[in-house]
């Protein structure tokens, strides 16, 4: 995929196949809406 301009105005990308990026939540949504990412979310463990 590639770059894009974020709402931020920041350029994100270019994107391969598997990769894994922090975008701007608008663009993020907007993308995963299209099929062309998916969310992901951090694993929180608990250290106790």
């Amino acid at each position: 995929m590639p770059s894009i301009i974020g709402v931020d105005l920041k350029t994100h990308g270019p994107f391969l196949k598997e990769d894994i990026a922090v975008l701007p939540y608008e663009n993020a949504e907007s993308l995963i809406r299209q099929g062309t990412a998916v969310e992901i979310r951090p694993s929180h463990r608990d250290n106790g």
